[in-house]
């Protein structure tokens, strides 16, 4: 992966370009970069939030278990005999 500022660097200075100029676009694009702080706190961010959809869906499933229990009427359908799904 290419640095960023690698052109910064490289370039000769175009005339009328000062060196405040450089570092002032410098500083740009540092500032613009993520750091290694960012991305911990994103990634950190997106695995909390994983881990709660899993949580909330976990509990979804246990609920629609125990309603399928409680009902006496629901039962298991198999299909009959001797009819097959896979055949057209």
């Amino acid at each position: 992966m290419t640095s960023p500022f690698l052109g910064l660097i490289c370039r000769r200075p175009r005339a009328g370009l000062s060196i405040g100029g450089v570092a002032a676009a410098l500083l740009l694009v540092l500032n613009a970069a993520p750091t290694a702080d960012t991305t911990i706190a994103e990634l950190t961010a997106f695995r909390t939030v994983a881990v709660s959809r899993l949580a909330a869906q976990h509990d979804k499933i246990l609920r629609l278990r125990q309603q399928i229990a409680s009902y006496g009427n629901v039962r298991v359908l198999h299909p009959k005999p001797g009819h097959d799904d896979q055949s057209g």
